[in-house]
C-alpha cells in the first residue's frame, strides 16, 4: 500500500514515492530521505498515487509534479512510467503540468515520448540555484552554467516552458543580494519564461546543516531576502518567492534543543 502513496500533497502540487536522486550530492538538499523505497515502481503505483491526490483535491487545470529529484531520471521513473504518467493526467483534463530535472535529463528523447501522449502545457523546472560555477562546485550540484545553458536553449527550440529556481543565501556565496540579483539577470537572460527565488536554510543530515551548526554558513533574516525580493522584482516583476522553510527553520532554531558550536 505504501506505493500507492504519495510522500506529500497540497493543492496543485504532489511530491511522487520513488527511489532517490541518482546524483544526490547537493550539501544543501535533504530530501532523499523522503524517498523510502529503493527499487523502480510501477506505471500502476504511479499512477494511484495521482489517483490519491485526485480523490482528495480533485482534477485541478495546473500540477506541480516533484519527485525529490528529476522526473526525467530513469533510475527514478522509468521512462513507460513516465508515458503512462501524461496519458493518464492528459486524459483526466490536467492541462498544465510542471516536472523538476537536473540539465543532464532534459533531453529530446525524454521529452518527446511525452509530448506524444500529452497535449497541454509542460513546465520544466532546473535548480540553477546561483549563476556561479565556483559556487556550484561548492555547493556539489555536479552541473555546470553551461549545462544550464543546454538544457534550456533545447526546451526553447520545443516550445516548452521553463522554470528556474533560485537559491538565497546559500553557503559560500560572498553576497547573498549581489549574488541573487546576478542570479535572476542570467536566468532572464537565457529566456527561462519563469523564476523563482527560494531562501536557502539547512536541512537536518547534510552538509549544509552541519556547516551551519558550526557557524561557518550566516543565514539571511527575513529582513534580507525581502530586500533580495523587492530588488529581483525590479528585474522580473512576477518573480515568485518563498521563504517558508527559512522561516520554519529559525523558529525551530530558536529552542533549546538546536545546538550550536
Amino acid at each position: 500500500m505504501l506505493n500507492t502513496q504519495p510522500i506529500r500533497t497540497w493543492p496543485g502540487t504532489i511530491v511522487l514515492r520513488c527511489p532517490p536522486c541518482s546524483w544526490g550530492k547537493c550539501i544543501f538538499c535533504g530530501y532523499t530521505k523522503d524517498c523510502i523505497v529503493e527499487s523502480q515502481l510501477s506505471g500502476k503505483d504511479f499512477l494511484n498515487q495521482f489517483r490519491c491526490y485526485f480523490e482528495r483535491y480533485g482534477i485541478p487545470d495546473h500540477l506541480e509534479i516533484y519527485n525529490s529529484g528529476s522526473f526525467l531520471d530513469d533510475k527514478q521513473i522509468s521512462p513507460n512510467s513516465r508515458i503512462e504518467i501524461f496519458r493518464y493526467l492528459y486524459e483526466q483534463g490536467v492541462w498544465s503540468v510542471a516536472i523538476e530535472s537536473r540539465p543532464e535529463y532534459i533531453r529530446r528523447d525524454n521529452l518527446t515520448p511525452l509530448l506524444t501522449e500529452y497535449k497541454g502545457d509542460l513546465t520544466v523546472c532546473i535548480g540553477l540555484e546561483v549563476a556561479d560555477d565556483v559556487v556550484l562546485r561548492k555547493l556539489r550540484k555536479g552541473f555546470s552554467l553551461k549545462d544550464v545553458e543546454k538544457a534550456q536553449s533545447l526546451l526553447k527550440s520545443m516550445g516548452l516552458l521553463s522554470r528556474a529556481y533560485i537559491l538565497t543565501g546559500a553557503p559560500f556565496t560572498q553576497s547573498a543580494v549581489h549574488q541573487a540579483i546576478e542570479s535572476v539577470q542570467y536566468a532572464k537572460r537565457l529566456g527561462f519564461d519563469e523564476i523563482s527565488l527560494l531562501a536557502a536554510y539547512p536541512m537536518e543530515g547534510t552538509q549544509g546543516y552541519e556547516l551551519w551548526r558550526k557557524g561557518e554558513w550566516r543565514l539571511l533574516d527575513l529582513k534580507e531576502f525581502n530586500n533580495i525580493v523587492i530588488a529581483a522584482r525590479q528585474i522580473m516583476p512576477g518573480i515568485d518567492v518563498s521563504c517558508f522553510g527559512l522561516r520554519e527553520f529559525l523558529k525551530k532554531s530558536r529552542e533549546p534543543n538546536i545546538k550550536r558550536r
